[in-house]
């Protein structure tokens, strides 16, 4: 049985494909001032909207404590 809580989650639905993967990542970089790195983008960040909101979350702290 699916898990309800990842109903109408296009990540985890798999309703994005590559391109609209490569999409979202130019429009989380330019919308909050982060940058992924080749590594990051990789299935497990990107399987549910909870866990990319938790990357982008990290990647904002991160640039906060180092200044940027």
């Amino acid at each position: 049985m699916d898990d309800p809580t990842d109903e109408g989650d296009p990540l985890s639905n798999g309703a994005v494909d590559s391109l609209g993967i490569e999409q979202l990542v130019s429009y989380i970089e330019q919308a909050f001032g982060v940058t992924f790195r080749d590594d990051e983008v990789v299935a497990k960040n990107f399987a549910s909207v909870p866990t990319l909101a938790e990357l982008v979350n990290q990647k904002r702290s991160t640039a906060r404590l180092n200044g940027a």
